[in-house]
């Protein structure tokens, strides 16, 4: 893997201090103040030197999806937003509810992925594989959807349940009470899918919980409501936002070219809603996510009511965030919420971090604006950033192995 060093501002959620990072073995060697070995960017740019951003929501597709996105065009995505470990969601085709499933799975993964990578199980069919699947360590744990809240669907979601607790794994909630949720009339999401329905659903599965007898760490998703924030820090649970819920409503998603772009589950709320997550930022948030949910361009461009719901955005949002997080003074608060949080909520103790002996998943962002245009990596083609202005990526390792250097990716899969 060799040895480098990067020289910047080094930020991590300790502080920031004008330092290098040595990386020797794939991991963190040391933070001095002069370079050990020879400069992987060379020059003397304004740059800022992080740990690479862990995404704990994303949608790579593969299998019988690879039109919308593959395991190779998703992760390069992911590579040129400074991303080093994503966490795959199983609701592919097939789904990941068996270890039949999963093999297949972590096969096309091991041949295509540019970046580190976990994978969540769905709520299996048969109960028997939610143990078999809780042990296995390519899994990080298990995703429960709305319509796996159904009361017909009780004894499935407490092998999961139990399953997660044996084996220290999170439990992944999409809060949406499936019964409070009604029929799309128009383009009003915001009332079809209500915030009540995402309190609803975190108190529907800590009461199930209870009854099935099991304490796994239980993570809700893609909040979208403040009210949802206070809940979770009531009942000890941890949370993630996207930067979609947080930062549309602000810039006007309505202007973007199709009304589609911005559909995604639960809906963009208005700005009441963002202002109140924003203001709960650094209170009541573990994590940001991506929820990057890529479709078929041609897919995306039908009648609102008819398109799949979803947005892509691997590629933009870190070079978004690391721009506004600056602007406020507030790079540690990024690598806490990009980074470190979401190492811990996967149970990761060596990575999300650049001290000595960490995993070396470095991210280096030069303090330059650029605009971003279409995606180039993801099939999506479309973000709901583009025409948005964010830092420029200069450099990403991956556990030492450079991947991404002035911005144009150099490793492979």
């Amino acid at each position: 893997m060799g040895k480098w060093s990067v020289c910047g501002e080094v930020v991590t959620e300790r502080g920031r201090r004008r330092a290098c990072v040595n990386v020797s073995g794939g991991r963190v060697e040391s933070v001095t103040a002069s370079p050990r070995y020879d400069l992987a960017i060379p020059g003397s740019r304004d740059i800022i030197v992080v740990p690479a951003v862990i995404d704990i929501h994303v949608h790579l597709r593969g299998l019988r999806q690879s039109y919308k996105e593959s395991v190779a065009s998703g992760t390069r995505a992911a590579a040129l937003g400074g991303v080093a470990l994503v966490a795959d969601m199983p609701n592919t085709e097939p789904r990941i509810d068996s270890l039949e499933v999963l093999r297949e799975r972590l096969e096309e993964v091991a041949a295509e992925s540019y970046v580190n990578y976990m994978l969540y199980a769905a709520v299996p069919r048969d109960p028997a594989e939610a143990r078999l699947l809780a042990g296995s360590p390519a899994v990080a744990g298990f995703k429960v959807y709305p319509e796996d809240l159904a009361s017909a669907r009780e004894e499935r979601l407490c092998a999961a349940l139990r399953a997660a607790h044996a084996h220290g794994k999170p439990v992944v909630l999409h809060p949406e009470d499936p019964e409070l949720l009604s029929i799309e009339a128009g383009w009003d999401r915001d009332t079809a899918r209500p915030c009540h329905a995402e309190a609803s659903a975190v108190l529907a599965i800590r009461e199930l919980a209870e009854r099935c007898g099991a304490r796994p760490r239980i993570h809700l998703t893609h909040v979208t409501c403040p009210e949802t924030l206070r809940l979770a820090r009531a009942h000890g649970l941890t949370v993630d936002v996207t930067p979609h819920h947080l930062l549309l409503p602000l810039y006007g998603w309505q202007l973007l070219p199709h009304e589609c772009y911005a559909k995604v589950n639960p809906p963009i709320r208005g700005l009441a809603a963002s202002l109140g997550l924003l203001s709960r930022m650094f209170t009541h948030v573990d994590a940001i996510a991506s929820d990057h949910a890529p479709h078929a361009p041609s897919e995306k461009a039908q009648h609102p009511l008819l398109c799949p719901p979803g947005a892509a955005s691997l590629e933009h949002w870190p070079l978004v965030l690391v721009r506004l997080f600056d602007a406020i003074g507030e790079l540690r608060a990024f690598v806490q919420l990009c980074s470190r949080g979401p190492a811990s909520i996967l149970g990761l103790r060596a990575r999300g971090c650049l001290e000595p002996g960490c995993v070396a998943d470095v991210a280096v962002f030069a303090r330059r604006l650029v605009r971003l245009h279409t995606l180039t990596a993801s099939k999506a083609r479309w973000s709901p950033y583009a025409m948005w202005h964010g830092y420029s990526l200069e450099l990403l390792s991956v556990g030492g192995r450079l991947v991404v250097v002035e911005g144009k990716l150099v490793g492979s899969a």
